[in-house]
């Protein structure tokens, strides 16, 4: 029988000690990821100041508790709502008065109702705490039936509660996603207004609609808030309990024999050599274009590349939908001269 020499098992015995404790190295180390990570806490302090509301007034609260209460209420009514047959939109026409249509707008009222307190609070934290709701079919149908009710500045401020939510998330959520969703949202609400809705307003109403969506651009930022989403990235890598929640296997391990068999070394040193670029991707250029040269910078690192430009490129197409919008509430005179300037583009719309 073939017997192991004592110092045939040193050399596995050291590699799994290292495996073991490779993911203990100090990731305080990293001095340009605890720099972003300090000027992001210190922004984080500060919450964010609304200048006025899309329409009607503010009050001095801050927007998301009201927010928050209104995800906790949908979580425990949207399943049932969204399920009900009334909700579809072959459903909506001569619906006002069916029992379904009545007590489905009844569970949605007091939604609404907290979306309209955070959406006139005259301040947002930049930690949400909360996520952009999927109301827009809600919405949608509480603003169809308003407007057959003849009740037209209703419908808008429904409408404009909630354009105001997503507009709020995209200032302070640093979770990519959640940007990017509330990017579908915000584009997927500008087509509630077809051309026939649109038409069918009074000149008032298009002119609160029209002032109301120059107010809304004015919150939103040009472009992603790249060096939110960096901090973020950075603050949860070099967290100590960042793999907690991912089974990391001896496979991960060898992986990332370059730093010293630690999976999240190996991500703490992929995410830090994007950070070395922030200077390059800020201030971000106007034009999308130029945006993509400036992005071009990643591709050494075709993840981060591929989904920066993707997120970048949904925030502008939701500005380009708001400004699309707003441009043909202007008047027929003043539409090939003051038409907004497309963020996709390099000229004018």
């Amino acid at each position: 029988m073939h017997r192991f020499a004592p110092w045939h098992w040193l050399a596995p015995t050291v590699a799994l000690l290292v495996m073991a404790f490779g993911s203990l190295t100090n990731l305080g180390e990293h001095g340009q990821l605890q720099q972003l990570i300090a000027r992001g806490l210190e922004r984080d302090a500060q919450p964010l100041i609304v200048a006025s509301a899309l329409h009607g007034h503010l009050h001095d609260r801050v927007a998301n508790s009201f927010y928050l209460q209104a995800q906790q209420l949908a979580d425990r009514h949207l399943a049932a709502i969204n399920s009900s047959d009334a909700l579809h939109p072959d459903c909506w026409p001569g619906a006002l008065q069916e029992p379904a249509m009545i007590e489905l707008r009844r569970k949605w009222q007091r939604i609404l109702g907290l979306i309209r307190k955070g959406a006139h609070s005259r301040r947002i934290a930049t930690d949400p705490g909360w996520h952009v709701l999927g109301l827009t079919l809600i919405v949608d149908c509480e603003c169809y039936l308003l407007l057959q009710e003849q009740r037209e500045q209703a419908a808008l401020h429904v409408w404009l509660d909630n354009a105001a939510m997503a507009a709020d998330a995209l200032r302070t959520s640093g979770d990519p996603f959640q940007v990017s969703w509330s990017s579908n949202v915000l584009s997927r609400l500008t087509d509630f207004w077809t051309s026939e809705r649109l038409d069918r307003l009074s000149d008032e109403s298009r002119h609160l609609l029209r002032q109301a969506l120059s107010k809304l651009e004015a919150r939103l930022p040009p472009s992603i808030d790249i060096e939110r989403f960096l901090y973020i990235a950075a603050k949860n890598v070099t967290s100590p309990g960042f793999y907690d929640f991912y089974p990391v296997g001896w496979r991960q391990r060898l992986s990332a024999w370059k730093d010293n068999f630690s999976p999240q070394q190996c991500v703490v040193r992929k995410t830090e050599a994007v950070v070395r670029h922030l200077p390059d991707l800020v201030p971000a250029a106007r034009h999308w274009p130029a945006r993509q040269q400036q992005l071009a910078v990643l591709r050494f690192d075709p993840n981060w590349h591929a989904q920066v430009t993707t997120w970048e490129l949904c925030h502008r197409r939701a500005i380009q939908e708001l400004r699309q919008l707003r441009g043909t509430l202007l008047p027929v005179a003043a539409q090939t001269i003051d038409s907004p300037e497309d963020p996709l583009g390099i000229k004018p719309r």
